[in-house]
């Protein structure tokens, strides 16, 4: 993990600078909802410094994610494309739903199930 990060109720996010992007990691056991979105997203957007990348997100820790929640990282515009990773049936079942309700906005959105996966998807936007 970097040395700069930004830790919120849910989780922590870090500058990648390895492959060019944003990681976020939910705490074990952690439930978002809006006003932590936006909390995590204010942190995400602060360590991008104004550029717009990717993200990877590992939720496998993530106990639930709500509507709310999920509609705030959905309407968001800051990133490149968004990678999910988790291993955890609700893990999988959190990053479903999202895909399924949300998979088609204008920032690429895909789950996969390894970091290493997640990231070369990642670095083939650039950024």
């Amino acid at each position: 993990m970097a040395a700069q990060q930004v830790k919120t109720k849910t989780g922590v996010t870090w500058l990648d600078e390895e492959h060019g992007i944003l990681r976020f990691v939910y705490a074990a056991g952690a439930e978002c909802g809006l006003e932590e979105a936006k909390e995590n997203v204010v942190a995400q957007l602060a360590l991008a410094q104004g550029k717009q990348i990717g993200i990877l997100v590992d939720i496998a820790g993530a106990k639930s994610v709500d509507h709310a929640a999920r509609q705030h990282y959905a309407e968001s515009k800051a990133f490149l494309a968004l990678a999910l990773i988790g291993g955890p049936p609700i893990a999988r079942i959190i990053g479903n739903i999202f895909l399924a309700v949300y998979g088609s906005r204008d920032t690429p959105t895909r789950f996969f199930r390894s970091d290493t996966e997640a990231i070369a998807w990642l670095e083939s936007f650039g950024g």
